[in-house]
């Protein structure tokens, strides 16, 4: 799933800006944003992660239009209107806008991406929503580890996997069978029973691997096929 995000508007929404508003300060707020996004999304989607500040000029921290920070392509709307300006065109030239997620708030932008069938959702309800998936599986993760010190790679496989299902209950879709069958699945290609081996190991990180980001394409209504 790409992710465009509408930089000040998240900002200014979800209250990131610092007490003033000098060129010191914003410059901090920018920094704040992306430290905030590298820290609660999966290394997968920051690769598909572009955000966007309005900028009437190149700010003097800055060396170019376009960089990448923290795993985040950054994008400066220097020669357009407003970053809603450069979005829309980004959004015009994405070639498959039913995969793309808009973050911002802001009508104007929210509507060029359902014309072009892309999906849009308000900076502050985006916000919260990643924050509490991480906080859930912040909490599962601690969970994990207390009850089962000795958990092996397999059973950490089966972990990862079944909640990747949780963002679908949320939104009151039960995952219990997908759930079992998944488990069952699992057991019976690994041989829980049997000795680890290599092969076992290695087919374990490429399933964490592909299922980090199953989350974001659940919860915003995106198929994952």
């Amino acid at each position: 799933m790409d992710l465009i995000i509408d930089a000040y508007n998240l900002i200014f929404q979800c209250g990131l800006e610092g007490p003033q508003r000098n060129p010191a300060s914003i410059t901090k707020s920018r920094n704040r944003l992306l430290q905030l996004l590298s820290s609660l999304l999966p290394a997968e989607q920051l690769a598909h992660t572009t955000v966007v500040f309005d900028a009437k000029r190149l700010p003097k921290q800055e060396s170019q239009i376009e960089s990448h920070k923290r795993g985040i392509r950054v994008l400066f709307a220097v020669g357009y209107e407003s970053a809603d300006e450069m979005i829309e065109e980004l959004i015009a030239a994405h070639s498959h806008p039913k995969d793309l997620l808009i973050v911002s708030s802001d009508h104007r932008i929210q509507n060029a991406a359902t014309r072009r069938k892309a999906k849009a959702i308000d900076s502050d309800v985006w916000l919260d929503k990643i924050e509490n998936q991480h906080a859930r599986d912040t909490d599962q993760a601690t969970e994990s580890k207390t009850s089962q010190p000795q958990q092996t790679r397999t059973h950490k496989r089966v972990d990862s996997e079944t909640k990747s299902l949780d963002w679908q209950a949320e939104f009151g879709i039960d995952n219990q069978q997908a759930s079992d069958e998944l488990v069952r699945e699992i057991e019976t290609e690994l041989g829980l029973h049997g000795p680890d081996t290599d092969d076992v190991e290695q087919d374990i990180n490429e399933v964490e691997h592909e299922l980090k980001d199953v989350d974001w394409m659940q919860e915003f209504g995106f198929d994952d096929d």
